[in-house]
């Protein structure tokens, strides 16, 4: 079957997701585990505990993303994110995240800025998406932003485009998603 090229002239916006599409999360959290297992090194090839870590992180990423999907099936992402929070204030915080753009990343969304209006589609919660867009000055170059806490479902569910469309005031055909998976 023919590839069907990418008719430009209908597209009104253009959606990115966060992680691994605007930034390398894959390696951040391959570099945080490979950290953890740094004194038990000595049981891996060559002392390089990089290699398992980004097995480890390669093979969770599908399962965690239905462990997600499934939390907020059930209505219980909000509550889960609520409790994650508590938790985490609790505990004094814990550490600050560590993020990392994705090289171009910055100058891509300026000339595309420009041209379409943008938007951000993420599981991240809102927080966690505004600290990555903030600490690498992406924020300006999105109107809006639609986070797991936005819509009721969040990605893989077709609500937070649909959302964005409607803030856009457009169709959803007429946005571009930009994302790392299917």
């Amino acid at each position: 079957m023919p590839e069907k090229s990418l008719d430009l002239t209908r597209i009104r916006g253009i959606c990115f997701d966060v992680d691994g599409t605007l930034s390398d999360t894959d390696d951040v959290w391959t570099q945080d585990l490979a950290g953890l297992l740094r004194p038990v090194s000595f049981m891996f090839k060559g002392r390089n505990p990089n290699p398992m870590a980004r097995r480890v992180v390669m093979a969770i990423e599908s399962p965690g993303n239905a462990v997600f999907t499934a939390l907020d099936v059930l209505h219980l992402d909000r509550f889960v994110n609520r409790l994650m929070l508590r938790l985490k204030n609790r505990l004094g915080g814990g550490k600050p995240p560590h993020f990392q753009v994705i090289p171009g990343v910055p100058a891509m969304l300026s000339k595309l800025a420009a041209r379409y209006p943008l938007a951000v589609v993420s599981m991240r919660d809102e927080d966690n998406t505004l600290r990555f867009l903030n600490t690498f000055s992406l924020r300006s170059h999105f109107g809006w932003i639609a986070s797991s806490q936005t819509t009721v479902y969040t990605k893989p569910f077709p609500d937070p485009i649909l959302w964005v469309a409607q803030q856009m005031g457009c169709s959803q055909s007429e946005l571009l998603m930009v994302g790392d998976t299917t």
